[in-house]
């Protein structure tokens, strides 16, 4: 296209001057090299830099994810247990289970949770993103709403903080909500749930979170990164640790805690 525009002035701006031929060449050279130049700029929008994506642990978007995830966690004042635990499920569900990748996105996870991460400049990313990655919309989507009821009880500004975010991302808070309910998030505990927490049937709240939070810090796959155990030894602590999660939302649930 910019060598039919400038080749074309090129011959009228030649003729005018006696030199059509010479303008005309002269015109499609300029064409040329607009054309390289947006070329090489559309690249660089739409193409990882290969010396960036060799350097870099985790895809770029991934990064703004955690990020975004830890912002949410921090906004009421404390990241607690429950928390990181659904960040760590994150990290499972897009199959960051190496010791390395599971570092770089506990690192953009803390990231978030300081006060000059640029929510909105995260947010924009995202939702390009999550444009043509449906799954990964869904699955943010999930761990957000997780968030919001991670320790039974919510906090004003940081429910504000996730409606804010879910509108950014074209979802309302109530359909969300009632996703979670269509997708079976109200399951009935087991004896096996119940063993599984070390506790029994007439279990108090209280009692029941002290067991959780106690198991989870046992288990948790970041207490075992940070000791320096392998990568089989931190896959098999996610999968402890999602039981552990699931049968205390389970029971929970029944409880009505």
């Amino acid at each position: 296209m910019g060598k039919l525009i400038a080749g074309f002035f090129g011959l009228v701006l030649g003729s005018a001057l006696h030199i059509g031929l010479f303008g005309l060449t002269f015109g499609l050279w300029i064409g040329h090299q607009f054309d390289e130049a947006l070329k090489k700029s559309f690249l660089l929008w739409t193409t990882p830099n290969q010396k960036t994506s060799r350097s870099r642990t985790l895809p770029k978007i991934y990064e703004q994810c955690f990020g975004l995830l830890g912002h949410i966690a921090k906004s009421d004042g404390l990241v607690t247990p429950e928390e990181i635990e659904i960040a760590n499920r994150f990290m499972s569900d897009l199959n960051l289970n190496t010791k390395t990748k599971r570092q770089a996105a506990q690192k953009a996870f803390n990231n978030g949770k300081r006060k000059n991460f640029s929510l909105q400049s995260a947010l924009m990313q995202v939702q390009i993103q999550c444009l043509m990655n449906p799954p990964l919309k869904q699955k943010l989507i999930e761990a957000i709403l997780a968030l919001r009821q991670a320790d039974g009880e919510t906090h004003p500004y940081k429910d504000r903080l996730i409606q804010h975010v879910l509108q950014q991302l074209n979802i309302t808070f109530q359909h969300q909500r009632q996703q979670q309910a269509a997708h079976g998030y109200q399951p009935t505990p087991s004896q096996k749930d119940y063993t599984l927490l070390g506790v029994d049937l007439n279990v108090t709240k209280d009692n029941l979170k002290k067991a959780y939070r106690r198991l989870m810090h046992k288990h948790h796959p970041d207490r075992l990164t940070a000791q320096g155990a392998s990568d089989s030894e931190i896959k098999r602590a996610t999968q402890e640790t999602q039981e552990i999660k699931s049968a205390y939302e389970r029971i929970c649930h029944a409880k009505g805690y």
